[in-house]
């Protein structure tokens, strides 16, 4: 059995998705082929399944056309509103539009210092949030710059220098102590190469690859004929076909993780934002009761009787009270 039907035997005629994210790729033949399916290959089998030769790498003919259908090897840049507009956004909070009005009230009376003060809090609060969402906004762009380097892959069997965004699937990429990965390479030859997987996996401590085949259902930190696009090889030398670049790779889908995740509404900011709303709508009515006198008596009162009731149950108001009737009615007669 071939290579190409013993894959399509494996997978089923489905895409078998990714264990953490559910997707699926499609690849340059049309066929949807697991994207975690490289590892458990034996390399031959890779050098097969995606047209290309383990000595002599690609053709530039056929490089130009992969090129041309998957794009270059870069992260997608994330759509991000422009520095006004993240600048503005910092103001759009009910509480913030109050203090904004009792500012300008402030200086209209002429209390130049209390309305310094009421701006110069909304600004702070300003600069704060704008400074916590650029810094998001740099670690995707940490992402992106973490496959920008210099690549050496084989094509007609000459070793050339090419930057990483003109890698596509099938290269074949040479690696050596002190490169960075330029993309998701299956491991072909190598000599007692280790690899710095910390940005992907977390482990601190370097990685030993072979080129062993590995389960189906080996975890990412474990597949060790596998390197990734990002991590830094420590030691040794060797090389690896290109099996996935730009957002197909893992780090890419960290990147699309990190770019779509929301802002976690914890206890104390969901508290946080109900009391602003609560406080907002008592200042407004304060500022309402004020302008008008006459409404102020009605909440004032029942103000007043809700603090009573609250104070003095009902059971024990009338039991004070009879007791007050028993003893006056005992009270002798001045007349």
């Amino acid at each position: 059995m071939g290579v190409r039907p013993a894959i399509a035997a494996m997978v089923g005629g489905s895409c078998r998705p990714r264990t953490h994210t559910g997707r699926c790729d499609q690849d340059m033949y049309g066929a949807l082929t697991p994207p975690t399916s490289h590892h458990e290959l034996n390399p031959h089998e890779v050098v097969e399944l995606l047209s290309t030769d383990a000595a002599r790498g690609l053709g530039e003919d056929v490089a130009r056309e992969r090129f041309a259908q998957f794009g270059p090897n870069t992260l997608p840049r994330p759509a991000r509103a422009g520095t006004l507009r993240r600048w503005l956004r910092q103001f759009h909070n009910p509480l913030i539009y109050v203090l904004l009005v009792c500012g300008a009230v402030t200086m209209a009376l002429g209390e130049v210092v209390d309305s310094c003060v009421i701006f110069a809090v909304v600004i702070v609060n300003a600069i704060v949030g704008f400074v916590q969402e650029s810094r998001a906004e740099a670690a995707l762009e940490g992402l992106r710059a973490l496959i920008r380097t210099e690549a050496r892959v084989v094509r007609d069997g000459d070793v050339r220098s090419l930057p990483s965004e003109r890698v596509v699937p099938g290269d074949l990429v040479v690696i050596e102590a002190g490169d960075r990965v330029p993309a998701d390479l299956r491991m072909v030859t190598l000599t007692e190469l280790s690899a710095d997987e910390s940005s992907l996996t977390g482990e601190s401590a370097p990685v030993l690859k072979n080129e062993v085949a590995l389960p189906p259902d080996t975890a990412v930190a474990d597949r060790r004929n596998m390197l990734y696009s990002g991590t830094l090889v420590t030691s040794g030398t060797g090389s690896g076909i290109a099996v996935a670049t730009g957002a197909n790779t893992e780090l890419g889908e960290i990147h699309r993780l990190v770019g779509a995740a929301d802002t976690l509404a914890t206890p104390l900011t969901r508290k946080l934002a109900w009391f602003s709303r609560v406080l907002t709508v008592a200042i407004v009515a304060l500022a309402a009761s004020i302008t008008n006198p006459n409404n102020l008596a009605a909440p004032s009162t029942a103000m007043l009787r809700s603090s009573t009731a609250r104070a003095f149950p009902a059971s024990s108001m009338t039991r004070k009270r009879s007791s007050a009737m028993a003893f006056s009615s005992t009270r002798p007669s001045t007349t």
